[in-house]
């Protein structure tokens, strides 16, 4: 039996895909040089620096609103009096269960009210942390980002030298707490969970390392350096598991590692951003999961929120990017997203552009995302083919009418119903060339023209702190690719550049590179016909030629 043999006998055939894509990465050991070592001058600051993520940042919470609380309670999240009364709580707002059915009166702590950080959750049943480790993770939290660790920290190797400790120590108190939405529940904000993994598994404290690396306000060339070997490090020390069958591929631990590489990826600013691979990753290691029960750890279960709703933004939102990130059709049928998306707190008929949304990432319900999937996919085959299912197309371009109703239901300001109505007529315009109920080639193009006009004034209308702070880029693609006078795609350019000076450069870079081939493309056309260039640009757009 060979090694590969071994792999899958142990992971599954699903587990393969995976192993394949990292087939081209180096192995672990990058580099003969001291690790990773800063240079002197590089010192590591305590401001809270967005950096391009997938997964939005808060720049309101920060590590003084995560110390310690004085009691060890039952529930970590729930109202005052659950919590008061040491009861597990279901975290229905306005009211719990529990105080309804008591008569209670039912009081919510604030956002920034402190959370019980020292009740250990639950690992993986092979890798359960000591408590000195837990107790590493407190101190980690609630000492300044400045503070030199105590002598009792232990973090794995190879990652024995100070700024290893300080990068660790950055990513706890400025990147960690910023994952998530500051208008998510408070359950949430409890993220302690991924930082004690990270103290057991190598590959996760190197990404960990890396991404922190690349968040730091200042950048120096030995910086960049030490972010990509890190990065380096943990996708060979995985792919070195792989092979070795040491890994069943349902790792809390593991699925956490391959999230934080498309952060990364996604966070780049030395190279183009290439996350294909991990949104593979990521897409198979949770069909090989079941949803956690709601009876497991809180912080597991806070933990696989995060990354399934990381992994579906990726895998709905950047085939457009990047056509080569389709993974989401391949692994949909394999894949629980109902059970994963089960959960009363989040509504499923939330439309794009909530700025109040409750879940940890996405801005809308799962459900959304998947239409723009289904659209995005339905686009590119009808191009590639140059049929129509009539059937299918209707049934779409129903749901994008359900969805329509919805943003003009849930809105409740002009900045939501800007962005959700941006959304839609992107949604529109890639479904609408496609329409078989057009005889003649030109006339969905002018729809087409119709929709661009709409898209490029809520655009103007809408700022960058507004329209990117959930980096909306895809409608921003959608809406720049089938601009064709040169005043209108300097309005795209001009907030493209907005986006890069906001170090949201990775999609951005992205997003700049596909309209450069798309414009490219429509410029041959010729000056006179414009319908030709709006056709030809689509179809670059959707080929990803």
């Amino acid at each position: 039996m060979t090694i590969v043999d071994v792999a899958v006998s142990r992971s599954g055939k699903a587990f393969l895909s995976f192993l394949r894509k990292l087939e081209n990465f180096p192995p672990a050991t990058v580099s003969r040089s001291p690790y990773f070592k800063l240079n002197s001058g590089d010192s590591i600051g305590c401001e809270n620096d967005e950096i391009c993520k997938m997964l939005p940042w808060n720049d309101r919470i920060h590590h003084g609103s995560l110390q310690s609380s004085g009691a060890r309670l039952r529930t970590r999240s729930g109202c005052g009096e659950c919590r008061r009364r040491r009861k597990k709580c279901d975290e229905k707002r306005p009211r719990c269960g529990g105080c309804t059915r008591n008569d209670l009166e039912c009081r919510w702590p604030s956002e920034v009210q402190s959370i019980d950080r020292r009740s250990q959750c639950d690992l993986d049943s092979t890798n359960v942390l000591s408590e000195n480790k837990s107790r590493v993770v407190e101190l980690v939290i609630n000492h300044s980002p400045a503070a030199s660790l105590p002598p009792v920290v232990a973090m794995p190797g190879p990652f024995h030298q100070e700024e290893h400790s300080q990068l660790y120590r950055y990513f706890a108190h400025s990147v960690n707490p910023c994952l998530v939405r500051r208008t998510s529940l408070s359950r949430y904000s409890e993220n302690s969970y991924i930082l004690r993994l990270a103290l057991a598994h190598p590959p996760l404290m190197a990404v960990l390392i890396a991404v922190a690396a690349i968040s730091t306000p200042s950048q120096s060339p030995r910086r960049i350096s030490l972010a990509v070997e890190s990065y380096l490090f943990a996708i060979g020390t995985v792919k070195t598991g792989i092979l070795e069958g040491k890994y069943a591929g349902n790792e809390d631990w593991l699925l956490a590692t391959t999230t934080f590489l498309c952060i990364f990826e996604n966070g780049r600013y030395d190279t183009m951003p290439n996350a294909s691979s991990h949104i593979l990753a990521c897409g198979k290691m949770l069909t090989l999961r079941k949803p956690k029960p709601r009876n497991s750890s809180q912080e597991a279960i806070v933990l696989e929120r995060i990354c399934i709703e990381s992994f579906l933004y990726h895998a709905a939102l950047m085939t457009l990017f990047d056509p080569s990130v389709d993974y989401l059709s391949i692994i949909k049928r394999d894949l629980d997203l109902p059970g994963y998306f089960t959960d009363p707190a989040h509504p499923d008929d939330a439309g794009p552009g909530t700025l109040v949304s409750t879940q940890p990432v996405l801005d809308a319900s799962y459900k959304f995302f998947l239409l723009i999937a289904d659209v995005t996919a339905f686009a590119q085959s009808s191009t590639l083919t140059r049929s129509v299912d009539y059937r299918a197309w209707a049934n779409l371009r129903d749901m994008i009418v359900h969805w329509e109703e919805a943003i003009r239901t849930n809105s409740t300001n002009a900045v939501e119903n800007h962005i959700g109505n941006l959304y839609a007529i992107a949604l529109r315009i890639l479904l609408v060339q496609t329409d078989p109920g057009y005889s003649n080639p030109r006339d969905p193009l002018e729809s087409v023209e119709i929709l661009f006009c709409r898209g490029l004034k809520l655009l103007t209308e809408l700022s960058v702190d507004q329209l990117f702070l959930y980096y909306y880029l895809w409608p921003l693609l959608v809406v720049g690719s089938v601009a064709v006078e040169p005043e209108e795609k300097q309005i795209i350019k001009q907030k493209l550049s907005q986006v890069s000076q906001s170090r949201q450069g990775g999609p951005a870079a992205l997003a700049k590179y596909r309209l450069e081939k798309v414009w490219l493309a429509g410029s041959r056309c010729g000056e006179q016909d414009r319908h030709c260039t709006l056709s030809t640009q689509l179809k670059t757009l959707l080929e990803g030629n």
